[in-house]
């Protein structure tokens, strides 16, 4: 067995083993399997190796990678859809709900998530006031026709 060499570059490939100052008369061309050649600077070489660095999780939480404490905001673009499809009668309203529901879900995505809550908070409530405005003049036609015909 070879003696131990401080070489850092023993752990690579033996078929590429560049010289270097602590290993003095072994280049590539003296080693039947190499294949090539490297010109290395004549510096001793420092072989740098970067630890992950690891946190300790609280208990019942999950490991997600760039969360940041706070919750992301909700967008409501399926609640938003839904209203703009089966309850747009009342002004348009259900459009407007799904635009500030893709303006919220554009916020997110650049990382304002101040603007995003502000965008979706605005659909959430558009999409809470549709019905409540459907019911309201549903409710206005039921009378007025019953005052009319009656």
């Amino acid at each position: 067995p070879p003696a131990a060499s401080p070489c850092p570059l023993r752990a690579l490939s033996p078929t590429v083993r560049p010289t270097c100052e602590l290993c003095p008369g072994r280049s590539p061309r003296t080693l039947p399997q190499a294949r090539f050649s490297m010109d290395l600077p004549r510096q001793p070489l420092i072989i740098q190796t970067m630890a992950p660095r690891y946190e300790r999780l609280e208990e019942g939480r999950a490991p997600t990678p760039g969360a940041p404490d706070t919750p992301a905001p909700r967008d409501f673009v399926v609640w938003s859809i839904f209203s703009a499809v089966f309850l747009n009668y009342v002004c348009c309203m259900g459009m407007l709900a799904l635009t500030f529901s893709v303006k919220s879900r554009d916020r997110k995505m650049v990382g304002d998530m101040e603007g995003a809550r502000h965008y979706g908070a605005t659909a959430r409530n558009l999409n809470i006031l549709i019905p409540v405005l459907l019911v309201l003049c549903a409710g206005i036609a039921v009378v007025y026709y019953m005052v009319l015909f009656a």
